[in-house]
């Protein structure tokens, strides 16, 4: 092993060694089989070739599901026809086991030991838990015991959420046009988070079940001076108290700890960041702060417009308290719903730091001082999912560093 990547194994069933080559960004491209039929005679040859779409494995003839478990297998000259089809108990065991050494469920590689190969650690399904812990322990949250167990499977929650290389969660997403952006563009002159609300019914383990619903990713999208017909509802602002305190931690911590890469992008971040920390003695000299929202799917907006929100004329960027800053799910008419930030789970660390830096790009990019290619988004999602591709590619080792903060 290699930083925890599978390099090579035996396969007892052929008596042959596989060999596994990963690309750049660390997935895998091919897996060799390597044998010696007689002594001082070897043989190297290709078994397998893996093929990507948008970070997504892509097979022919393999279809998976929003989990990303294969459930069927159907002919590459006659897709009607179908060659074999799997079915899975919640986590992950086979209703009706079939032949191992192939991907099963939800993006695992499950070898013919029963085991699931998880990049970075192995998964038992019968178990429903890892075999090692995880090797992170700040990812343990006080707040929410199901992130105390280090062996536990997506904090048991299988139905909702992915772990593809076995070191943290995400929400697990059907991807389809309409998903990624959606909302409704509201212009009132402030940059603001939003998300759609899909409301599909997916198949599962052999039958049909309604999910939570699942907040997707909470997009950013820049709004415009105009009109509103719906205007953000700000109660209870304020610069103090132990929310402001979080601002001001996870700030201070971009301040301290943002790469050469992503501070080459924003340039004068850190004493930007200073500036509207303030004076930690004089709240009223801080440029950001917090308040309840309306609506629980905005995060944050910079701007202040006195026409439409009602915030002390010194505020620049504001944080909802009720939004995925905060808060990670929430339950409302006996419904739950999650909140991710640009594939963070809401309330962690690394979606605080999402979040901060993209309203920090925006100050950057109103003023004309930084944030090299950073669009307006005006709700159109091609330019919502530029802006977040544009975040990751300059600022990914931040956002990666961010799990550290506690």
């Amino acid at each position: 092993r290699d930083d925890n990547k599978l390099l090579a194994r035996y396969v007892a069933s052929t008596g042959t060694w596989e060999v596994y080559y990963y690309g750049p960004t660390g997935l895998l491209e091919s897996v060799w089989g390597w044998q010696s039929p007689s002594p001082g005679v070897y043989t190297f040859s290709k078994v397998r070739e893996y093929n990507y779409f948008a970070g997504r494995r892509v097979e022919m003839g393999r279809l998976t599901d929003r989990l990303g478990s294969v459930r069927a297998l159907v002919s590459t000259t006659a897709p009607t026809t179908r060659l074999a089809g799997y079915s899975y108990y919640p986590y992950g065991q086979e209703r009706q086991v079939t032949s191992g050494d192939q991907y099963k469920f939800a993006t695992y590689f499950r070898e013919s030991n029963g085991l699931d190969y998880a990049d970075q650690r192995y998964y038992h399904s019968e178990w429903g838990r890892f075999l090692t812990p995880d090797p992170y322990a700040p990812s343990a949250s006080l707040t929410n015991p199901q992130s105390w167990n280090r062996y536990a499977y997506v904090e048991n929650d299988p139905v909702n959420f992915v772990d593809p290389q076995g070191l943290f969660m995400s929400v697990a997403k059907l991807e389809h046009p309409g998903e990624s952006g959606g909302g409704t563009w509201y212009p009132f002159g402030v940059y603001m988070w939003y998300s759609s609300v899909p409301s599909d019914i997916y198949g599962i383990g052999g039958g049909l079940w309604t999910p939570p619903v699942v907040v997707t990713d909470q997009l950013p999208e820049v709004n415009t001076q105009g009109n509103s017909t719906k205007p953000i509802i700000v109660s209870n602002a304020s610069k103090t108290g132990p929310n402001q305190g979080r601002i001001r931690t996870v700030m201070n911590w971009i301040r301290e700890n943002i790469d050469p890469e992503c501070e080459k992008w924003l340039p004068g971040v850190r004493n930007v960041i200073a500036a509207m920390l303030g004076d930690p003695s004089r709240p009223e000299t801080a440029l950001i702060g917090h308040a309840d929202f309306n609506s629980r799917t905005l995060s944050a907006f910079t701007g202040n417009d006195p026409k439409v929100v009602n915030l002390d004329p010194g505020t620049i960027i504001v944080v909802n308290n009720l939004g995925g800053f905060f808060v990670g799910s929430y339950t409302e008419s006996g419904q739950t719903y999650y909140l991710t930030v640009n594939g963070y789970r809401g309330g962690t660390s690394q979606a605080q730091v999402a979040i901060l830096i993209h309203e920090l790009a925006h100050y950057f990019q109103e003023a004309g001082t930084g944030a090299a290619g950073f669009r307006p988004d005006k709700g159109i999602p091609t330019a919502v999912a530029f802006n977040d591709k544009l975040i990751r590619q300059n600022c990914q080792r931040t956002l990666n560093a961010a799990r550290k903060i506690p």
